[in-house]
């Protein structure tokens, strides 16, 4: 039996969004959002990718709608994980991402023009 994964975070993005071409399964939109913790001055970025559509315009048409400072809030993603060897230090690393389709992506308002923040 396979346990739950599922996660909620919020936040804003934090560069332009990139559309990818994945191997023989379509298009890959990807965009990574800082999420800020109660406890800490440092937020977290997380990438947050979108798999397997064949309909590259629809995600481009997305990916406008997604500048930086923008807060989306991605709900019931799966939270999955990547480790690699950092070629300068020679030590592994790890790297966390949450895969969902677009209908788990809420948009929120704008960033009000020149802020980066949302506007009230």
């Amino acid at each position: 039996m396979k346990d739950e994964n599922y996660c909620t975070l919020g936040g804003r993005i934090t560069h332009p969004p990139g559309i990818y071409s994945a191997r023989n399964q379509g298009w890959l939109l990807t965009f990574s959002i800082a999420v800020h913790l109660l406890h800490s001055k440092t937020p977290l970025f997380m990438e947050i990718k979108v798999p397997g559509t064949t309909d590259q315009a629809k995600l481009t048409a997305f990916a406008e709608r997604l500048p930086i400072g923008r807060k989306v809030t991605v709900h019931n993603a799966e939270l999955q994980n990547k480790t690699w060897i950092d070629p300068t230090t020679q030590t592994e690393k790890i790297s966390y991402h949450l895969f969902c389709r677009l209908d788990q992506i809420y948009l929120h308002e704008l960033p009000a023009a020149g802020t980066g923040r949302a506007a009230a």
